[in-house]
């Protein structure tokens, strides 16, 4: 089944933020061992926006991002390049970023990207820190394997 995505049945990043922060990181903390303070997220298509607010939140939740075929395109993301500029005025942003797409995604997925990293090479951002790749032969979700495997390389290989 499918089903159709609109204002009223997605959105509402902050309450998942504050979800996770007050829920899911705890609970992590407590059943598991793990570096609290090197958390990393992988997000495609939504959860691929969601990982672009988070990162260039002020307070971020992660410290390294991979976010594949981010759906930008959602409500044109306004807010989304608001933020950013707000951010970047009060130098609040310290941002690790890998970020990607297919060669056969729709425009939408492309254009707005495209959009991003433009935004990202014009302006200084001195805590940004990114690499984007374009997997010419992939589509929304053949690019998974491998663009998962680059964007921990990227963050952990030697």
């Amino acid at each position: 089944g499918s089903f159709i995505v609109d204002a009223d049945n997605s959105g509402e990043s902050d309450s998942f933020k504050r979800f996770l922060k007050g829920e899911v990181f705890p609970f992590v903390s407590k059943e598991y061992a793990i570096d609290e303070k090197d958390r990393g997220l992988i997000g495609h298509s939504f959860g691929g926006l969601f990982g672009v607010n988070d990162a260039l939140d002020k307070e971020p939740l992660f410290d390294r991002h991979i976010i594949i075929s981010p759906a930008l395109w959602w409500n044109k993301s306004v807010e989304l390049y608001e933020k950013i500029e707000d951010n970047i005025t009060a130098n609040k942003i310290a941002a690790n970023i890998f970020i990607c797409y297919g060669g056969s995604e729709t425009m939408s997925i492309v254009k707005y990207t495209n959009h991003l990293i433009a935004f990202f090479k014009t302006n200084k951002i001195d805590g940004l820190k990114y690499r984007f790749e374009v997997y010419e032969k992939e589509d929304h979700v053949s690019l998974l394997p491998e663009s998962i495997y680059d964007g921990i390389k990227f963050f952990y290989g030697k």
